[in-house]
């Protein structure tokens, strides 16, 4: 069984109540480190096949370099997030989300 978002808040609910239901083998999907990502996508997507026992195609490997060229990172201009962006700052933020980090600090 694959689970993808095992780190957020219902994604960790599911986990937990698969783990205490049912004795299936259960893979959890998650991000790459997105500096790692953006560095060298191939071999990210290259450790995510071995962690599952598994060897990326020279097939995929070429679809995936041709789609890497065809569409160039920031293209469209880079993107940039910021808290100030939205009127918020940073302690704001964390004294908000504070119970949230909390409760799953385990988990995230």
């Amino acid at each position: 069984m694959t689970l993808t978002g095992a780190t957020g808040f219902l994604g960790a609910f599911l986990l937990r109540e698969l783990l205490a239901r049912t004795d299936a083998q259960i893979v959890c999907l998650v991000r790459a480190p997105e500096d790692a990502l953006v560095a060298d996508p191939i071999a990210s997507v290259r450790a995510v096949y071995a962690a599952q026992g598994r060897e990326l195609s020279v097939e995929a490997e070429v679809r995936m370099r041709r789609w890497l060229a065809e569409h160039p990172a920031n293209r469209h201009g880079a993107h940039r997030y910021g808290l100030d962006k939205f009127g918020l700052e940073a302690g704001e933020v964390k004294e908000r989300f504070a119970a949230y980090e909390d409760r799953y600090r385990g988990l995230l």
